[in-house]
């Protein structure tokens, strides 16, 4: 009964950590995305 819980913790703790792992990777993403689309418009300027 005990190695249930342990497990059940620690499947607990990595889905916590991979949750922010994952936010962090989608705000860099987010972050690209906007840097991006700052630099696009100049772009499709140029092109027009």
């Amino acid at each position: 009964m005990k190695k249930v819980i342990i497990s059940m913790l620690l499947m607990v703790c990595f889905g916590f950590s991979g949750l922010f792992i994952f936010s962090n990777n989608l705000g860099n993403t987010v972050a690209l995305a906007i840097s991006k689309g700052e630099k696009q418009p100049k772009d499709v300027c140029i092109e027009e």
